[in-house]
C-alpha cells in the first residue's frame, strides 16, 4: 500500500475521531492551541520525502505520523480551552468584556435553583432547554414546586419562573456549558412537586435523560432530542395524556402500567419500535391495547423519529 496514503488516512483518521468526541462532549480538545504548531505538517511532509521507499523507511514515517500526532493530542487534551479572540489578545493591555460573559456571571445562573409554591396548585408546566448533560429525576419537591442542581462547576443553569393568564405556574430551565470548562459526566437533577398535574417539555442535544415519573401525575410529555438515551416510567395516564418523540439517531425506552390503555403511532421511517405483547395491530403505523377504546384515562405515543431505537414496555 502507498505509504503516503497511509500517512494521511491515519492524519484524517486522527481529526475525525477526535472532532466526533469532542462534538458529543465525551473528551475537551483545545483545537486552538494546536493550531500553532501547523509547521509540524511540513515537516512531516519532508520526512516522508526524504526517506527511502523501503521497509524502513515506511516504518520510520510511520513512527514519526503517529508520534507527531500523539503530541498533538497530548497538548490539545492538557491545555484548557481558551476562546480565539483571547488567545490572539494574549499579553496585550486590551480588555474585552461581552455580554455573554456578563450573562454567565449573573446571578440567574446557579447550580441550585427552585421555584415556590403557589398559593393555588393543579397543573404546572415545565421546559427544559438542555446542552450536554444527564438529566435525572432525583426526588420529590415536598416544600417548592421545582428544584434543580447541577453537578459540575463548568455548567451553568439558569431558571426562569412565570405564571400564564390561565394561572399555570411555567417554568423554563436553560443548562449551558462555559466554553473554557469541562462539563462532561455532569448530573443535572431534578425534582418536581407531587401534587401538581405535570406538562414536561423537553429539549435536549446530546444528554441521557432518566426520569421516574410513576410516582407523578403527567399529563403531556414532549420530547425534541438528537443523539441521546432516554429512560422514562410513568404512571397512569391523567385524563387523555399525549407523550409526542421527535427523535434523531437516540435510544429510548418507556416503562408503562400494565393496565394503562395505550395507543402508539409512527410515522415509520428508519425508527424501530418494540412493544410488549400487550398491544395490538390496528392499522399500518398504529397499536393499542385491548383496553385502549374504552378508557377514558389513556396515553397516546406519538413517534416521529429518525434512525431512533424505541422500546415501550409494560411493568
Amino acid at each position: 500500500m502507498n505509504n503516503r496514503k497511509i500517512t494521511s488516512g491515519l492524519i484524517f483518521l486522527f481529526v475525525g475521531i477526535v472532532l466526533l468526541l469532542d462534538v458529543l462532549d465525551i473528551i475537551e480538545f483545545n483545537w486552538v492551541e494546536i493550531i500553532k504548531y501547523w509547521p509540524l505538517l511540513i515537516i512531516l511532509g519532508g520526512i516522508n520525502m526524504l526517506m527511502p521507499n523501503s521497509q524502513y523507511g515506511h516504518i520510520a514515517k510511520l513512527g514519526f505520523t503517529c508520534i507527531l500526532l500523539g503530541f498533538l493530542a497530548y497538548t490539545g487534551f492538557v491545555t484548557p480551552k481558551q476562546d480565539f479572540l483571547s488567545r490572539f489578545l494574549k499579553g496585550s493591555n486590551i480588555h474585552i468584556s461581552t455580554d455573554e460573559n456578563n450573562d454567565l456571571a449573573d446571578s440567574n445562573y446557579s447550580h441550585n435553583l427552585s421555584v415556590p409554591l403557589p398559593d393555588t396548585l393543579t397543573y404546572a408546566k415545565a421546559y427544559f432547554d438542555m446542552g450536554t448533560t444527564n438529566l435525572h429525576l432525583s426526588d420529590q419537591a415536598s416544600s417548592v414546586l421545582f428544584e434543580a442542581k447541577n453537578t459540575s462547576n463548568s455548567y451553568f443553569l439558569e431558571l426562569i419562573s412565570k405564571v400564564s393568564k390561565e394561572g399555570i405556574p411555567q417554568i423554563h430551565l436553560d443548562g449551558e456549558k462555559k466554553n473554557e470548562g469541562k462539563s462532561k459526566n455532569n448530573r443535572t437533577l431534578i425534582k418536581l412537586n407531587k401534587d401538581a398535574i405535570w406538562d414536561l417539555d423537553f429539549d435536549i442535544g446530546a444528554s441521557e435523560v432518566n426520569f421516574d415519573l410513576s410516582t407523578f401525575k403527567i399529563r403531556n410529555i414532549n420530547f425534541d432530542t438528537g443523539v441521546s438515551s432516554v429512560k422514562l416510567k410513568l404512571g397512569m395516564p391523567v385524563g387523555h395524556s399525549q407523550v409526542s418523540i421527535d427523535a434523531g439517531a437516540s435510544s429510548i425506552e418507556i416503562l408503562v402500567p400494565k393496565n394503562a390503555a395505550c395507543r402508539i403511532m409512527s410515522d415509520g421511517g428508519l425508527s424501530t419500535i418494540s412493544m410488549d405483547t400487550g398491544f395490538r395491530n390496528k392499522v399500518d403505523g398504529i397499536r393499542e391495547t385491548a383496553n385502549y377504546p374504552n378508557a377514558k384515562e389513556k396515553f397516546d405515543f406519538v413517534v416521529n423519529g429518525g434512525v431512533t431505537s424505541i422500546k415501550i414496555k409494560q411493568y
